[in-house]
């Protein structure tokens, strides 16, 4: 008996929680395991300046990525059928713009906040973005869109 195929990508965790799960992580780690003696803070000066610099460009993705993906009537959660491919606005650079302007919105808060854990705990939650959740998605979206989706694969880089 052939196992019936869901319409939507089989990933590990909901998305958000791999950001979510390292800035929790990076400020309790940051209370706990200080470096250079000092615990998480608002910063000043040009760690200031490169927190907002990299937060508002991530911010500008992700807002910019939801808003077409609710202008052509398709839901961004992975655990919810895709209707299109969107391929406009950042999608024309980078396959996954909300998954960068998250990072980037992670990495802009760890020079925000002093919160250099983030970098650590960063290298452990690329990889299970990746695997668990990005290869996940393309394959969905090959098996779902076929030649479409491999079309604009070769078009289009994964991240940038």
């Amino acid at each position: 008996m052939k196992k019936a195929t869901l319409d939507r990508a089989n990933v590990l965790l909901f998305p958000p929680l791999i950001p979510l799960g390292v800035i929790l992580a990076s400020v309790i780690m940051g209370y706990g395991l200080p470096l250079e003696r000092q615990t998480p803070h608002v910063t000043s000066g040009w760690w200031l300046a490169v927190g907002i610099i990299l937060s508002g460009v991530g911010l500008a993705l992700v807002v910019s990525a939801l808003v077409l993906f609710k202008k052509h009537q398709t839901p961004p959660q992975p655990h919810k059928p895709t209707r299109k491919i969107v391929s406009v606005g950042p999608y024309r650079y980078t396959r996954n713009p909300m998954y960068l302007g998250g990072n980037l919105v992670l990495l802009g808060l760890s020079f925000l906040f002093y919160l250099p854990w983030i970098w650590f705990l960063f290298l452990i939650g690329l990889p299970i973005n990746h695997w668990g959740i990005v290869l996940a998605e393309e394959e969905y979206l090959e098996r779902k869109f076929g030649k479409k989706y491999r079309d604009y694969k070769k078009t289009v880089r994964r991240w940038i």
